[in-house]
């Protein structure tokens, strides 16, 4: 397994800690917080990857044609990697302000 494998493997995971990490103090349940984020990341991460990689591999090449698909690959590529990076962070951002509001509604 390379480095790269890992990294992939432990990305949602490491959104989900630094999250917690950041809003430590205003969480109440951070086992719970821990248990949804890790689900919530892996999904969005794997529906974001498979989204991402049917773009690359068949929408880019009908859209772009062939003659052009070398000139516009590596934006494509560096594009489709920030959205499968920034597309789990939004959703665990989501996730910790929903977190937030749901302990401050508490009444008492």
């Amino acid at each position: 397994m390379t480095a790269a494998q890992v990294f992939g493997w432990a990305w949602p995971e490491l959104i989900v800690l630094s999250f917690l990490y950041v809003a430590r103090r205003r969480l109440t349940r951070k086992l719970g917080f821990v248990a949804a984020g890790s689900v919530i990341a892996y999904a969005t991460y794997y529906l974001a990857s498979q989204a991402m990689t049917f773009v690359m591999l068949k929408a880019v090449p009908i859209f772009v044609g062939n003659h052009n698909l070398i000139a516009y690959y590596y934006t494509l590529s560096l594009l489709a990697l920030l959205a499968v990076a920034a597309i789990p962070i939004l959703a665990i951002f989501a996730l910790t302000r929903f977190w937030y509001r749901k302990n401050e509604l508490k009444p008492g």
